[in-house]
């Protein structure tokens, strides 16, 4: 993986690497929301790399004023 910056915040993820898998489905699991915007939606993590964030290129794109752009990774290993 490597490593980039978004935008002038310092924020900073991991880029996935090239050649990554989808996580098997019987190890698959979701993010469910349980407060603010997206309350009650749930999201099936698919991907063995998934970012949330306010971002749109977010994988799993999240309405709050208090989450970063690339706010977290979820990263099946």
């Amino acid at each position: 993986m490597t490593r980039s910056k978004a935008g002038n915040d310092g924020t900073q993820i991991l880029k996935q690497a090239q050649g990554m898998k989808r996580v098997p489905e019987k190890f698959q699991a979701s993010v469910v929301i349980v407060q603010g915007h997206a309350e009650g939606m749930e999201y099936p993590l698919r991907k063995e790399y998934t970012v949330l964030g306010r971002d749109k290129g977010a994988d799993i794109v999240l309405k709050d004023a208090q989450v970063s752009r690339q706010h977290a990774v979820i990263e099946y290993r």
